[in-house]
């Protein structure tokens, strides 16, 4: 019902990767249903979430007839279907109200995603406050156990002059190459078929894996854990010294 009416009545709008669909400085109330692919939200450069296709984007904002408080780039090639508050005023009472009705359906499906984040959030800091770290492979595939299926994990440590690494559970120098070609990247998570990459200050964290969620939910919870991954490399990092210390004496 939702997507019929904003077929029928909004606007296609096309975005090329790293284009602006809306900015905080700009007095932007309209709604947008992201068509096709992935839109970044960021508050002053801090990248808050990432959205996919069929997702509606800052309903407050149209509804209340006020600025949107966030940026939203799109980070692939995108489409959006939108429509203004002013064409919305102009609709039938009953069109205008069907829509309302199937946007506050909408709206509450959304909750279950969000709940879902959330409570991977709560479950790897809960593993992270309870187990012992370790350089062990089995401890890190239990940490992210919800969400993903690590197969195989590279943590580097970034200098202007190098990419040392600092975690690597199987040997693979053609790892450094990839990293090497991502390194200069935007953006914080980028997410592919069966990897992930994570920028983490100064620590890059490369995992192959299967994926037990959505990317939705999985990208998501990554961006509101990276104190949390910041602090897993470090902590790795202190346990690769330690032990090849231990291994000199």
């Amino acid at each position: 019902m939702l997507r019929n009416f904003l077929e029928k009545y909004w606007k296609l709008k096309k975005l090329k990767k790293w284009n602006f669909l809306y900015k905080s400085s700009e007095n932007d109330q309209n709604l947008y249903l992201i068509n096709k692919w992935q839109i970044l939200l960021s508050v002053e450069n801090r990248e808050i979430a990432v959205i996919w296709e069929n997702e509606i984007s800052w309903e407050k904002s149209f509804l209340k007839k006020t600025a949107k408080p966030i940026d939203a780039q799109a980070i692939t090639e995108a489409e959006v279907l939108y429509i203004t508050p002013d064409e919305f005023n102009k609709l039938d009472d009953k069109v205008k109200n069907d829509f309302l009705v199937a946007l506050t359906v909408f709206i509450s499906d959304r909750v279950f995603l969000l709940n879902d984040i959330i409570n991977s959030i709560s479950l790897i800091n809960k593993k992270f406050s309870t187990l012992e770290p370790s350089l062990s492979l089995k401890y890190l595939q239990n940490i992210f156990s919800n969400l993903i299926d690590i197969k195989e994990i590279f943590i580097y440590k970034v200098y202007e002059w190098a990419i040392l690494p600092i975690y690597e559970s199987k040997l693979n120098p053609s790892i450094q190459e990839q990293i090497q070609k991502v390194i200069n990247k935007e953006r914080t998570i980028i997410s592919g078929k069966d990897s992930f990459l994570i920028k983490v200050d100064y620590y890059i964290l490369y995992l192959k894996v299967k994926k037990n969620k959505n990317d939705y939910i999985i990208t998501n919870t990554f961006i509101h854990s990276i104190n949390t991954l910041k602090y897993l490399a470090e902590r790795l990092e202190e346990l690769q010294v330690k032990e090849l210390n231990d291994l000199l004496k």
